[in-house]
């Protein structure tokens, strides 16, 4: 049960990838729509990210949120422990 309100805690991402495969005139409702069922489940994700991973679009930004966030939390880690 612990593990599971300490994952619940967690800071979550939603990645909705293969956006090439929709009708371009469909994306954003559809988008729109699973942001929305997911909003009110345990708070939603934090970050949303709408990319083609095959077109290669959105993902740049993605790469370096990712490698931001896993540095903030390195830096917060160290000074947890006293390390900074």
């Amino acid at each position: 049960a612990r593990e599971g309100s300490e994952l619940a805690s967690r800071e979550r991402w939603l990645v909705l990838n293969k956006l090439d495969l929709l009708p371009a005139d469909e994306r954003n409702a559809r988008c729109e729509a699973i942001e929305a069922a997911l909003s009110g489940k345990s708070g939603g994700a934090a970050r949303v990210y709408r990319i083609s991973a095959a077109q290669r679009e959105g993902t740049e930004a993605l790469m370096y949120d990712i490698l931001n966030y896993l540095d903030e939390q390195a830096l917060l880690a160290a000074e947890a422990d006293g390390q900074v």
